[in-house]
């Protein structure tokens, strides 16, 4: 993927600032790509040779100002709010997979997909914006 000023990232290196920025660590990061610990610190090498910095840390804080991933601020009571009801609706689909760990890996995952796209809508056509 291209991003401004001519940096350009792997999906996967997109993938891993992404996850770094919402604090999840390196070995749920590998299990959720579905990489060894040798590919992931490739990957992280990669990411940061070509942000310029030596942790993820000022990976995430480069990516978020250059643009690369982007930063959002909501209402906390509104997403309290949006969540329970999203949680209440969603039950069922994790009821359905309680055997297979790896299955319901996923089917979290793509529920937290589906919760920050309903975030996303709820505050663009809201217009609900928080300034630090």
């Amino acid at each position: 993927m291209s991003t401004n000023l001519n940096i350009s990232l792997h999906p996967s290196e997109i993938v891993i600032l992404k996850s770094m920025a919402l604090g999840m660590g390196c070995q749920m990061i590998q299990k959720l790509l579905e990489i060894n610990s040798i590919d992931y610190e490739r990957f992280c090498s990669s990411i940061f040779a070509k942000l310029n910095v030596s942790n993820p840390y000022a990976a995430v804080r480069i990516a978020f100002r250059k643009k690369i991933i982007s930063e959002k601020e909501y209402s906390i009571e509104a997403i309290k709010s949006l969540a329970l009801e999203f949680a209440t609706q969603r039950m069922n689909d994790l009821e359905q997979v309680k055997g297979d760990q790896k299955q319901l890996l996923w089917v979290f995952y793509d529920l937290l997909v589906e919760f920050e796209i309903q975030v996303e809508d709820y505050f663009l056509s809201n217009q609900i914006f928080v300034r630090k």
